[in-house]
C-alpha cells in the first residue's frame, strides 16, 4: 500500500484497534513513531515540529521541538497545553497557531492556542464555534490572522464541512467564513495574501464568499490526486508541492513540483533518496 494511502487509513483507525494494526505489516508497526504524524510551522528562522503519536501508547502527544535553521540547532520547546493530532497549524502575525484535531479518544476538538517561539510559551485561545478534526491551517490575507479551514465533528467522521473560522487577535474572537472548503483531497496554501488550493484538475484561488473559487493555473503534471502538500516560498513567487507520482500500482515514488506564480508553469524536481518519502507537513524558512 502506498505511504500516502496508509497514512490516510491510519488517521481513521479507532483507538482500540491501534495495537492490532501492528500485525498488518512492518511499516504500520512503526508508523506511529514516524515524523509524518507531527505537524510543523515556521516563524522567522525557527521551525516548530508539534504533536504526533507516542510510539508506545499510540496516543496524541503535546510535544514541541524547535529547529533554528540559521544555526542548525534543535531544542525542546514548551509543550502544547492540549495533546492533539491532525490539527490545523500555521504562522500568523509572528506566532504559531494550532486549533482543532482530535484527542486520544478520537474526539474532535475545538480548542486552540498560540505559540510564541521567542518566549517559548503558549497562550490559550477561546474555543472555535465547532469541533474541527483534520482541518487545514493558514494565515489570512493580511498575514496576521489565523484561519482554520473545514474539518469534521466527532459524530461525522470524514464529513468535511465547507466553512472555516478565522481568529482576530485584536478582539480575541473567532469569526466564520462560508464556502471556503475546496474538495477534501485539496491542499491549501496562502500565496500573496490569497488562499489557493491544489485539487484534482487545477490550481484554484478563493475570491471571497460571493465569488467563490477561480482557476488560476494548471494542475501539477503527474501528481497523484489527494497526496499534495503545499507551501509558498520566495515571498509568494513560487509554490512548492510535494506528493506521490501517479502510476499504476502506486509505485511511482514521490517528487516536488515547483509552480512559478508569474509564468504559471510547473517544474518537476526529484528529491535526494533520503528525502523522497511521503510528506505529511512542511514549512519554509529563509536563512
Amino acid at each position: 500500500m502506498p505511504d500516502d494511502v496508509a497514512v490516510d487509513c491510519l488517521a481513521r483507525v479507532p483507538h482500540g484497534s491501534y495495537r492490532s494494526m501492528r500485525r498488518v505489516c512492518r511499516g504500520w508497526r512503526s508508523a506511529a513513531a514516524a515524523p509524518e504524524f507531527a505537524l510543523c510551522a515556521a516563524v522567522g528562522t525557527r521551525v516548530a515540529v508539534m504533536g504526533g503519536w507516542d510510539p508506545k501508547t499510540f496516543e496524541p502527544v503535546a510535544d514541541v521541538n524547535v529547529l533554528d535553521a540559521a544555526t542548525g540547532v534543535w531544542r525542546r520547546g514548551a509543550p502544547m497545553r492540549s495533546a492533539r493530532s491532525f490539527f490545523a497549524c500555521a504562522e500568523a502575525g509572528g506566532k504559531i497557531y494550532v486549533a482543532g484535531g482530535h484527542d486520544k479518544l478520537k474526539n474532535a476538538l475545538k480548542t486552540a492556542e498560540a505559540y510564541d517561539a521567542e518566549a517559548d510559551g503558549w497562550d490559550p485561545l477561546p474555543d472555535m464555534s465547532e469541533e474541527r478534526d483534520e482541518c487545514d491551517g493558514m494565515a489570512t490575507v493580511a498575514g496576521d490572522r489565523f484561519l482554520a479551514v473545514s474539518g469534521y465533528r466527532t459524530g461525522r467522521q470524514g464529513g468535511f464541512e465547507r466553512d472555516a473560522e478565522w481568529f482576530d487577535p485584536a478582539t480575541r474572537e473567532w469569526r466564520r467564513l462560508e464556502r471556503v472548503r475546496a474538495p477534501p483531497s485539496a491542499a491549501h496554501v496562502v500565496v500573496r495574501g490569497r488562499v489557493w488550493c491544489i485539487e484534482g484538475t487545477a490550481v484554484m484561488e478563493w475570491r471571497g464568499e460571493r465569488r467563490g473559487w477561480l482557476e488560476v493555473g494548471p494542475y501539477p503534471p503527474g501528481l497523484k490526486a489527494g497526496t499534495a502538500r503545499a507551501v509558498a516560498v520566495g515571498g509568494g513567487e513560487r509554490v512548492v508541492v510535494t506528493g506521490a507520482i501517479e502510476s499504476e500500482g502506486g509505485g511511482g515514488g514521490h517528487a516536488l513540483w515547483v509552480f512559478d506564480v508569474k509564468s504559471k508553469n510547473w517544474t518537476v524536481v526529484r528529491p535526494p533518496p533520503q528525502f523522497a518519502g511521503f510528506v505529511f507537513s512542511l514549512a519554509s524558512v529563509r536563512v
